[in-house]
């Protein structure tokens, strides 16, 4: 969005410095002529001014976004340590799971089964929002979240009494959390 603003600004700069002008050089006391002449002076300088503008703020827009976008990968990068598949390792019995997901707000998932019989639900969200919703709705005790290496929040969630199914997730980074009513 920065990086739209500063030429959009210097449009419109540019805009109005060209009405303006325009007006004043049709209405000049001294005849058109004479207006036109000066309309073209301010033009020329005017160009160059809002070229300027429209420079240095799309630079400026331009060092916004690498710097928020360095941010938000630093942040996201380094949170979990292994693959998904050695996630599945440490929770799912072999050849328990399930792919495929019905819950409304994941854009992926599926189920699987602990060596102790133990159902866990995995779940890929877009927001904290859609995956709270979700974990209420199918009435879930606790998750494992954490977000991968492209922004998913990863969910892994079980409707026990207690969150030691989901604890071999927390060596991989991910945290554990009570699912709580709103």
């Amino acid at each position: 969005m920065d990086l739209l603003l500063g030429p959009l600004l210097a449009a419109a700069a540019g805009y109005f410095l060209y009405v303006r002008s325009r007006t004043y050089a049709r209405n000049h006391p001294r005849g058109h002529a004479y207006g036109l002449e000066r309309h073209q002076k301010t033009m020329i300088f005017g160009a160059l001014a809002v070229t300027a503008l429209a420079l240095v703020l799309t630079i400026n827009g331009l060092q916004s976004d690498n710097s928020s976008a360095s941010a938000s990968s630093d942040s996201t990068s380094d949170s979990l340590d292994g693959s998904f598949e050695d996630w599945m390792a440490a929770l799912c019995a072999p050849g328990t799971f399930h792919n495929g997901t019905s819950w409304q707000g994941a854009t992926g998932g599926g189920s699987c089964q602990t060596t102790t019989g133990q159902v866990v639900f995995i779940g890929e969200y877009e927001s904290n929002f859609l995956r709270d919703n979700d974990l209420a709705a199918y009435r879930m005790t606790y998750f494992a979240s954490s977000i991968d290496d492209i922004g998913q929040i990863v969910v892994f969630s079980v409707n026990t009494r207690s969150a030691q199914t989901l604890n071999p997730l927390t060596s991989f980074g991910f945290d554990i959390y009570p699912v709580t009513s709103r």
